[in-house]
């Protein structure tokens, strides 16, 4: 699985060490975390230090895009992301999810 982040933690084929290094290392991570299996499957995270994260998760197409609906602490984030590596989808069921909402921004007003 291919790991980005906001600042300078890159890896194409990351290990479950990597992803730990890059959970403890605040400054280089910067504010995303993203773990992608492909262009249209992946999860991320966004937040810094020890505040609260936004969790999302893609599996495939914008019908399948989910947020979680209530913040997750740093360390939450990193065990989903250890799980999501190895490809245990429990963590879908330890949280509560709904659908992102994709109507165009002028569709708002």
């Amino acid at each position: 699985m291919k790991l980005t982040t906001a600042g300078n933690i890159q890896s194409s084929n990351v290990s479950e060490e990597e992803l730990r290094e890059a959970f403890a290392n605040d400054r280089e991570r910067g504010e995303f975390i993203i773990l992608s299996q492909g262009p249209q499957q992946y999860i991320q995270a966004a937040g810094e230090g020890n505040d609260p994260y936004t969790l999302e998760y893609r599996d495939g197409d914008r019908e399948r895009h989910f947020q979680c609906t209530s913040p997750v602490t740093k360390d939450k984030v990193e065990t989903v992301f250890i799980q999501y590596l190895k490809r245990d989808e429990s963590w879908k069921t330890d949280f509560s999810w709904e659908k992102m909402d994709f109507r165009p921004w002028w569709k708002f007003w």
